[in-house]
């Protein structure tokens, strides 16, 4: 079984104590993974079950979640901090990922705190066919990211109420061996970049069926 990209999901972006995604028409199953960020270094509380795998909470903060969805997850989930500052949301969602340890391993690139274009989303060696990167970043502008040759991005947004900007791409199932260490490159000065990268596991294909035998008997013509 192979895993695929299904949807990308544009959560809360406000000044806010609470940042929210809503899950509605996704999948028991089904692999989600919910980048927040927050101008502020304040972990939040998360739904239920929801796993962090990395975060960086310099300045403009990020937390990176996953879950394999269950029946409660599939309306709008909420993450809840002590303070209300500026914060976004974004959710990735594949099929095909393995059901009880889809995550390989994960890693988080350099911070950069001053202006710059590069987002570094760490290095992973594999040959998992599947990784998936994320990126942010603070700009008081609209701001877009380039996603490196050889990656597909899924979504590329933002917006200047919390003036933070999301970016995430993968690697399309067609990953096959080395190190895997791209850059997203934003499209102007950006501030406290930071990018993540995950490797994903498959789900375990159907068993196929016991061959059978087939026995032929030779007749002779007489």
């Amino acid at each position: 079984m192979a895993v695929a990209f299904a949807a990308y999901i544009q959560g809360s972006t406000a000044t806010a104590a609470t940042a929210t995604i809503d899950f509605s028409g996704r999948s028991v199953g089904d692999l989600a993974f919910a980048l927040i960020s927050h101008i502020a270094a304040d972990e939040p509380d998360a739904p239920n079950g929801w796993t962090l795998l990395q975060s960086q909470t310099e300045n403009a903060a990020s937390w990176l979640y996953y879950k394999v969805l269950a029946s409660g997850d599939l309306g709008t989930l909420t993450w809840t901090f002590d303070g209300a500052t500026k914060t976004m949301a974004t959710a990735v969602v594949y099929t095909g990922a393995h059901a009880t340890t889809p995550i390989v391993s994960s890693v988080e690139g350099t911070y950069a705190s001053g202006g710059g274009t590069a987002v570094d989303c760490g290095s992973i060696t594999t040959t998992t066919p599947m990784l998936v990167q994320f990126g942010s970043g603070y700009a008081t502008s609209a701001t877009t990211y380039t996603t490196p040759e050889g990656y597909t991005e899924r979504v590329d947004w933002g917006s200047t109420t919390p003036d933070l900007w999301h970016v995430v791409s993968d690697t399309n199932g067609g990953w096959e061996s080395g190190a895997s260490a791209p850059d997203f490159t934003a499209s102007q000065n950006c501030f406290y970049r930071q990018g993540y990268q995950v490797e994903v596991a498959a789900g375990e294909g159907p068993t196929p069926p016991a061959s059978t035998a087939i026995m032929t008997t030779n007749r002779g013509i007489w």
